[in-house]
């Protein structure tokens, strides 16, 4: 019977355990289905009242009910079966569930164990600095929570956090060896980054309105780390695709095979100019495809990246998980291919009819400029006079005409009416044209040198073909709102009072908050840079400097030596190599004088007090003269006031080792 309550678990590590399984699943609140929570404080509620007597535990026929019902729910929460989310999903109902049972330490311990897996499993969806404090803080709660399981008395929380926070510290060092030393191994399976799903972000189409949407979000895009100057903030167009199909509404990937387009270096060309170079690299959190972000034109340096058409890059791997790319930039305002007939044709490309005022426009304008170029100029210069305004909150375009509707009645856009409609002019011109889309500007981080590129960062902007000379990049936008290239798009829009207007909270609309959103994306980057990030050869860097060239046998060597550092510390720390404590002066000088005199009288032994050796009965008192002189400084040292005992240690230091010598005299003797 004992042996069966020992096994319970007590009310205490039963709190615990509810408290660690709500902790636990806060990181997925933002991925998995809501009612997942209201399942585990449900469950949880009803396991506290039966801690208190209220109620007992359910039967089979409620527990059989209660898996039915979550298994229906997650049935009817659109999660893709073959999942990420659908698996972890399941494991959270049956973790919220074992509260239905939970009654024996056995029991306990399965709900800690499931917990640290999802501690664990939340890193799949975020990566982030304060994620891993967080979770390190869940893990203290479990360990903790594991401690308590074990008592069977209760003990204070700071207690038991104390010893779990002291039991995970000692596996720092451990943690520390394997995450610098031991090989950085590509994992064996990918799966779709939860992050990269269901996200708003850069899409493969452009239609009116499309971009100015993605602008009032303030997610992440990416970061770049310059390593040296920068370019000016008016050349930092982020090229991500290449857009050539119009079909009157939407702008398309062209994917249709291409000729073959030179991809030697375009500023070859350009022998004896002093072409500017930019060395940077770009960090990607996650994302729904593979497309990487460059100036143009990049060449690549390092990182799982491949070059497609159009100067454009995508990464080799799926982009589940932060990534970081090396490039070189060379600031060129043109890039020279030869383009093909049939390049020609598709970059000249519009619907047959539609847009008649367009047309009559482009006519009468085409007659008096010949030139592709000057061309192209004039019909920039016609924007920025002809009343035209750049906003946010564009009128939304109903007809089946859309250019001619924008160009001729609303004239107020966003960043993709300019652009699409410019290029339809210079196709209608005859001028090859196509849409770049990608991110202009960023946020200058000063301290680290990188630039922070936010989604409503997203631009469009043109690329036309002129003989001779090859693509040259336009941008329409720049001409009605200069401030956009400039001052970034906050400033452009800043009278409208439309930045960020959609979203319920963001530190960007607190001015007092902007230095601390600033230091947390700093502290997110070093640690995405140095934890995140860290690959085999950062790995080698340092071993390299700790260490030299290496070898088998060295790496060998210094692997043992590092392994039995760690363990020579966890035995200081476990108190296994402790030193005894040194005995007080007093104590040592009665121990061993005590030994002296117990060979001569056998009668003396360590429980003889110091005044005791002075009594006629012991014969060392008729023998030993000075032994009063041992007593007196003895018991002085014992009584004194603290103040004193500075110098009564001195006076019995002093007699103790007078007494030693005489003794030891007094031993030959005999």
């Amino acid at each position: 019977m004992k042996h069966g309550l020992d096994l319970q678990v007590n009310r205490t590590a039963m709190i615990w355990l509810l408290v660690s399984q709500i902790l636990v699943y806060l990181p997925f609140i933002n991925w998995l289905p809501k009612w997942l929570m209201g399942l585990i404080v449900v469950a949880g509620f009803w396991r506290f009242r039966a801690l208190k007597g209220h109620n007992k535990l359910p039967g089979s026929l409620i527990k059989t009910a209660a898996v039915v019902f979550g298994l229906v729910g997650l049935y009817f929460s659109d999660l893709p079966i073959i999942s990420l989310e659908a698996a972890t999903s399941l494991l959270i109902l049956g973790f919220g569930l074992k509260n239905l049972e939970l009654a024996n330490k056995r029991d306990g311990y399965i709900v800690i164990f499931i917990a640290i897996f999802l501690i664990a499993s939340a890193f799949l969806y975020d990566q982030q600095f304060l994620q891993t404090v967080y979770g390190l803080f869940c893990l203290t709660v479990l360990v903790a929570a594991m401690i308590s399981l074990q008592q069977r008395q209760s003990e204070p929380v700071k207690t038991n956090l104390k010893i779990a926070a002291i039991m995970l510290s000692q596996c720092i060092p451990l943690m520390l060896v394997g995450y610098l030393l031991f090989p950085r191994l590509p994992p064996l399976w990918s799966v779709p980054s939860p992050d990269a799903q269901g996200v708003t972000g850069m899409s493969d189409t452009v239609s009116p309105g499309d971009l100015a949407s993605l602008a009032q979000s303030d997610r992440l895009a990416f970061r770049a780390e310059f390593d040296g100057e920068r370019p000016p903030q008016h050349k930092l167009y982020w090229r991500g695709l290449v857009l050539e199909q119009f079909d009157g509404q939407t702008w398309r990937i062209d994917d249709r095979p291409k000729d073959n387009q030179s991809w030697n270096l375009p500023f070859r060309q350009y022998s004896g100019l002093d072409i500017l170079e930019y060395s940077y690299n770009v960090y990607i959190q996650s994302a729904q495809n593979d497309w990487l972000y460059t100036l143009t034109p990049s060449i690549n340096s390092s990182g799982n990246a491949r070059r497609t058409q159009g100067y454009n890059y995508e990464s080799t791997i799926a982009l589940v998980g932060p990534q970081k790319f090396s490039f070189t930039s060379y600031g060129l305002d043109s890039l020279s291919v030869e383009l093909s007939e049939k390049d020609r044709q598709i970059n000249l490309q519009l619907p047959t009819s539609g847009n008649d005022l367009s047309r009559s426009f482009v006519r009468e304008q085409r007659l008096t400029l010949k030139d592709d170029l000057t061309f192209a100029q004039s019909i920039l210069s016609w924007i920025s006079q002809d009343q035209f305004f750049y906003s946010l909150k564009p009128p939304r375009l109903t007809s089946s005409d859309r250019i001619d509707e924008f160009l001729f009645q609303t004239k107020t856009g966003f960043c993709e009416h300019f652009a699409s409609s410019f290029i339809y002019l210079m196709r209608l011109a005859g001028i090859p044209s196509r849409m770049v889309v990608g991110y202009q500007g960023g946020e200058w981080n000063d301290e680290q040198n990188y630039f922070i590129v936010r989604q409503y960062d997203a631009h469009a902007w043109v690329e036309i073909w002129v003989e001779d000379k090859g693509w040259i990049q336009m941008d329409p936008t720049a001409w009605v709102a200069p401030s956009r290239v400039e001052l970034g798009l906050e400033e452009a829009v800043r009278g409208e009072g439309t930045f960020l207007s959609d979203q319920f909270f963001s530190p960007r609309q607190f001015g007092f908050l902007s230095n601390l959103r600033l230091q947390l994306d700093e502290l997110q980057f070093q640690w995405q840079k140095m934890v995140v990030n860290y690959d085999p050869t950062d790995q080698m860097a340092i071993y390299r400097n700790l260490f030299g060239d290496s070898n088998t046998i060295k790496t060998a060597a210094i692997v043992a030596m590092v392994f039995a550092a760690i363990v020579a510390l966890w035995g200081f720390m476990l108190g296994l190599f402790r030193l005894p404590n040194p005995l007080p002066l007093e104590v040592k000088a009665h121990q061993e004088i005590t030994g002296f005199l117990g060979q001569i009288d056998p009668s003396i032994n360590g429980s003889v007090s110091p005044s005791d050796l002075l009594k006629p009965e012991f014969k060392s008192s008729t023998w030993w003269p000075d032994l009063n002189q041992m007593v007196m400084a003895l018991n002085n040292l014992l009584y004194l006031p603290e103040d004193q005992k500075t110098k009564g240690a001195e006076e019995l230091k002093s007699s103790y080792v007078s007494l030693r010598r005489k003794l030891k005299a007094e031993l030959k003797k005999r």
